[in-house]
């Protein structure tokens, strides 16, 4: 059994602005850590206040934005040093639903058809009755 996380942040610090001598950047993000094992598998909500720093996280979780210090881990390797196949790996294992659920989903769709798309999208399943199967043992 792999005990090693399959995502882990270690002192994450994001800076925006001048951080050089005297500078005053304005900081995002300060000294996030955490670790999340496979198994089982987790949901994991990122909470906070306006301006709090929750969509900078996100950005350095997803690889979108470089942290200013610290490090994002997928699988023990850090997120820039990638291949082309660990990057959609990665972004099978790793999903972001955002703050707003209207911009992302189409409200006249039916909640299975929403679920079953990131699926289909990344082939997990052959079938709709795979795919149904898939979605009953979760």
């Amino acid at each position: 059994m792999n005990t090693e996380p399959i995502l882990s942040l270690h002192d994450l610090t994001t800076i925006f602005g001048d951080v050089g001598a005297g500078g005053s950047g304005t900081v995002a993000a300060d000294r996030v850590s955490l670790a999340l094992s496979e198994q089982p598998p987790r949901i994991l909500n990122i909470v906070g206040e306006s301006g709090s720093g929750k969509t900078t996280l996100v950005r350095m979780l997803l690889g979108l934005a470089e942290p200013t210090e610290g490090e994002v881990l997928y699988q023990g390797k850090d997120l820039k040093l990638l291949s082309g196949v660990e990057r959609r790996q990665y972004l099978r294992d790793v999903q972001v639903i955002f703050q707003d659920p209207f911009e992302v989903y189409n409200p006249f769709y039916k909640v299975d058809h929403v679920l079953e798309a990131p699926i289909r999208n990344f082939g997990l399943a052959s079938s709709k009755s795979d795919r149904r199967e898939l979605l009953q043992k979760h």
